[in-house]
């Protein structure tokens, strides 16, 4: 990777400490009898190749449990990554959001921009993204699970960002996973995913991972686990970037985006637009 790459990605790297710096910003905390070490998405969850860079409690007290994380991984991809990991327990709900939105805010100013998701977290959410110009290929997720607050960021080179953004939605579906199976959650709150058992991670099987195999990065990640949506048997399962089924009757698997669908059957793989 060219010199200027690698020190925009470090510069980048850098940021997830000044999120948790921000995050922390604010009335003091009430949550310390969580570790938030605990609630992080530890490395050996990256898979193969990823490494720990730097791990921080930089501004942590008793009453403000905070926790970020660097990981990077130099040789298994075709240029170098990192992952930042931020969790911060707020003392309630409504300040998690305050905390997201200042987070949110704060780094539309030094120039990312966020577009607001509804499948992650329990309020306000968002992904953003650095300009295709920046050189360096960046996504962010800022949300809550209850009252912890999550930062995920992803970085790599500009020619894989495809696959930057996939790995990096994984990576938050996975910390979102992580803190509601472990955090003390009031029982009055809905479940994660219907379809999911407690601290199950969303993944592609059987013929999911299949199709996913031939789209890769265009089938984006799952955000859910595959349910039966009908009494004949057919599934269903959400992603980042669309909805995959499977038609039991026909034994055919299907991904549609909304402006195309792809279908894998015994013939192969046949490609519709509405």
């Amino acid at each position: 990777m060219h010199r200027s790459h690698c020190l925009r990605m470090a510069s980048l790297a850098a940021a997830s400490t000044f999120f948790a710096a921000l995050l922390l910003a604010g009335p003091a905390f009430a949550q310390p009898t969580r570790d938030p070490r605990e609630l992080t998405v530890p490395v050996s969850d990256l898979g193969a190749g990823w490494v720990v860079t730097e791990e921080s409690t930089r501004g942590s007290t008793p009453d403000v449990p905070a926790f970020s994380a660097s990981y990077s991984n130099l040789r298994g991809y075709r240029a170098p990554r990192v992952a930042q990991l931020a969790v911060v327990l707020a003392a309630s709900v409504e300040q998690a959001d305050r905390e997201v939105e200042g987070a949110r805010q704060a780094t539309e100013a030094n120039g990312i921009p966020f577009e607001p998701t509804t499948w992650l977290g329990d309020g306000p959410a968002y992904r953003g993204a650095a300009p295709s110009g920046s050189g360096v290929a960046t996504t962010i997720y800022l949300f809550r699970v209850h009252a912890a607050v999550a930062v995920v960021l992803e970085a790599g080179n500009v020619a894989e960002a495809s696959a930057v953004d996939e790995q990096a939605t994984a990576i938050a579906v996975a910390q979102q996973a992580r803190l509601r199976g472990r955090l003390d959650i009031p029982v009055t709150l809905a479940p994660p995913y219907a379809s999911c058992a407690p601290e199950q991670i969303p993944e592609f099987a059987f013929g999911f991972a299949a199709l996913k195999e031939q789209l890769g990065a265009t089938m984006g990640a799952p955000i859910e686990c595959e349910r039966v949506v009908n009494g004949e048997g057919d599934t269903s399962q959400r992603t980042s970037t669309g909805v995959a089924s499977y038609q039991r009757a026909s034994n055919a698997v299907l991904f549609g985006n909304g402006a195309r669908t792809w279908t894998l059957d015994a013939g192969g793989i046949v490609v519709t637009v509405p």
